[in-house]
């Protein structure tokens, strides 16, 4: 499934657990429902405020819920995105206004489970994914088209299989 992703500061919205997964570490933080649907709509209207009431029915609906919720949520956002609450470098308080989301804080990406692709990663992309046709060199044997597998490690000789490594025969 080639979604796009969100990634908050380094973290990678998965709608699928309502959560949220660093790009480096892999670390998973869970979010309750209504914090997911808040930190996307924070994030999709980036560097626009938004306003309590619009926060609260996009997030809650016509759900009746404390006064608190919002601010209490913002905050438990701000934990999990690793933003300071004192500096407020992502999720901004306008006062009197609603809330702000720093677009600087925001990419983007294919959701391939890498977070940024840039060409450290598409080594390591490929051997997941299907390679297209113009890109499969193979060798020529008996008029068949032999394609190299991707994991086939050629420095130790071996076929990395899921089990165990076969070594080649000479």
């Amino acid at each position: 499934l080639n979604t796009m992703s969100i990634v908050v500061n380094h973290w990678r919205m998965d709608s699928s657990l309502n959560a949220l997964i660093h790009c480096e570490t892999g670390e998973t933080r869970r979010l309750g429902e209504y914090h997911f649907i808040l930190l996307e709509t924070l994030a999709k209207n980036a560097d626009t405020v938004l306003a309590r009431s619009f926060l609260m029915t996009e997030v809650w609906k016509n759900r009746i819920v404390g006064g608190n919720s919002l601010p209490t949520a913002i905050h438990a956002l701000r934990v999990a995105i690793d933003d300071d609450g004192k500096q407020q470098e992502i999720i901004k308080t306008i006062p009197k206004k609603g809330y702000l989301f720093n677009k600087n804080y925001l990419t983007e990406t294919v959701n391939n489970n890498k977070c940024n692709v840039n060409n450290d990663n598409i080594e390591a992309v490929a051997e997941h994914a299907a390679l297209p046709e113009s890109t499969t060199e193979g060798k020529q044997q008996n008029g068949n088209q032999v394609l190299m597998s991707p994991a086939f490690d050629t420095a130790t000789d071996t076929l990395k299989t899921p089990r165990t490594a076969v070594k080649k025969r000479p």
